[in-house]
């Protein structure tokens, strides 16, 4: 039960902050031009963030029986102190976006959101070389922006053509070169982390993690037909090109959705140093 809970309550912050990350860059982008959404966005981020700090007072404690106990957080704040601040700067300022309908902010509180991330957690080891917590953020902020795009790229009624190939070629443009390397800096991420080639492949956590690029790199394939085939559909008028853009999308939100449940269980459950066997 408390396995459970803790593994939610990170892919909850994962997915909070992603959204976070990519709708801050999307704005910055001239992708998604709705500033009242990054109020959204800023207070999931916020949220996620208080969730996920819950779910490390319940690891602390031993369960969720205990999770209330404020003598044990003082065991959590302090490992977790910098990365929870910096985060939650980010998020105030993705909602400072929303009041200012300015784009720097929101490209600022992005960019500080993913930062976060290179704060704490395994790329904070001893036994990693001194330059991960960077590919982490790089990571983070290139997984962010593709993340988002189902809901901004996503062809609603009220969404105009015009509208659509544009925001699609803005994506596009972006993506080209950035979700390969994010997928790169991923696999290179898991060798460092995990270790070693055969790790990868003996041990559980090392596994997780290549299912997780698996899925992402399905969503990339789906990503690459939706540049060379669907954007020219779009572009001559076919009328089956937004039918074909809601099933690709769809299918993108099933694989980032397993991608995200993948890395929740991986670094919870078993970390880089467990035994093999799932």
């Amino acid at each position: 039960m408390t396995g459970a809970f803790v593994i939610t309550a990170k892919a909850f912050f994962y997915v909070g902050c992603l959204l976070g990350v990519g709708s801050g860059s999307h704005h910055a982008l001239g992708i998604a031009a709705a500033y009242r959404r990054l109020w959204v966005c800023g207070l999931l981020v916020l949220l996620a963030l208080a969730v996920r700090l819950f779910a490390l007072n319940v690891e602390i404690a031993g369960g969720l029986a205990n999770a209330f106990d404020v003598s044990m957080f003082g065991w959590v704040w302090p490992s977790v102190k910098t990365q929870s601040l910096t985060i939650a700067t980010g998020g105030g300022l993705l909602i400072l976006a929303a009041v200012m309908r300015r784009a720097w902010p929101a490209a600022l509180g992005s960019a500080i959101v993913a930062i976060g991330f290179g704060l704490a957690g395994h790329s904070q080891g001893q036994d990693v070389p001194a330059y991960v917590p960077f590919l982490v953020i790089a990571h983070v902020a290139i997984a962010g922006f593709w993340f988002v795009a189902p809901l901004n790229l996503w062809p609603r009624h009220a969404l105009l053509d015009q509208d659509l190939k544009h925001r699609m070629h803005r994506f596009t443009r972006a993506a080209t070169f950035a979700v390969p390397l994010m997928v790169l800096l991923g696999l290179w991420l898991a060798f460092i982390i995990a270790g070693s080639v055969s790790a990868l492949f003996s041990l559980s956590y090392g596994r997780l993690l290549l299912l997780k690029l698996g899925a992402i790199t399905l969503a990339l394939c789906l990503g690459a037909l939706n540049k060379f085939r669907l954007t020219s559909q779009l572009e001559a008028g076919d009328p089956r090109a937004r039918r074909h853009l809601r099933f690709t999308l769809s299918l993108e939100i099933f694989l980032f959705s397993a991608a995200i449940v993948t890395i929740a269980a991986a670094t919870t459950v078993f970390g880089p140093h467990a035994g093999a066997g799932l």
